[in-house]
């Protein structure tokens, strides 16, 4: 039997990760979808994502629910690690195939 995340949390996180076109970004402000999605833009939608289930996690009473959140926050936080180690890497002159790829798409911030 599998545990999947409850719909609440399920909403939050498609919400923060894929945003309806035309919707205003987290925070308010103009939307540009002419805009091409850069690496930074991913790396931020995956920082909204954490930011939701955290919320997600401080509003909720089940313990389960909680763990369950607290478990997909981590493995979000592993992707940003991740991305940070290939930067990292890359300025000290040790690229991998997927940091050059990376970097050669965009500026990163």
């Amino acid at each position: 039997m599998t545990m999947g995340l409850p719909p609440d949390m399920m909403s939050a996180l498609a919400g923060a990760a894929n945003p309806e076109p035309g919707a205003a970004p987290p925070g308010g402000g103009p939307t540009d979808q002419a805009a091409p999605q850069t690496p930074q833009d991913n790396l931020q939608s995956l920082r909204d994502a954490i930011d939701a289930a955290q919320a997600y996690v401080d509003g909720e009473d089940d313990d389960v629910h909680k763990q369950t959140a607290l478990t997909c926050i981590a493995k979000l936080q592993s992707i940003l690690a991740e991305e940070q180690k290939g930067a990292d890497d890359l300025l000290q002159g040790k690229a991998n195939p997927r940091a050059l790829r990376r970097a050669a798409s965009g500026p990163q911030v």
